[in-house]
């Protein structure tokens, strides 16, 4: 349902979280467990902005390619 602008953004912030993950299973020390859940809280966020942003995007192209066909010089 969604297109290249979210998948680019789950692509990335899904690599970020995988970093911090193998941090957190290697790092015994409870600081890379909390800055991992502060990750999280920022992942869910972006993933769900990026989602919108990528249906807004979407609907702006659906509008452009609409007019190309009615105004010849776009």
């Amino acid at each position: 349902l969604a297109n290249w602008f979210y998948g680019a953004c789950a692509l990335l912030l899904g690599a970020k979280f995988l970093q911090h993950a193998v941090i957190v299973w290697q790092a015994p020390e409870d600081k890379a467990s909390k800055r991992m859940f502060g990750f999280s809280i920022l992942y869910l966020f972006a993933l769900f902005g990026a989602l919108g942003l990528d249906f807004w995007l979407s609907q702006r192209w659906a509008a452009f390619k609409a007019l190309q066909g009615v105004i010849p010089c776009l």
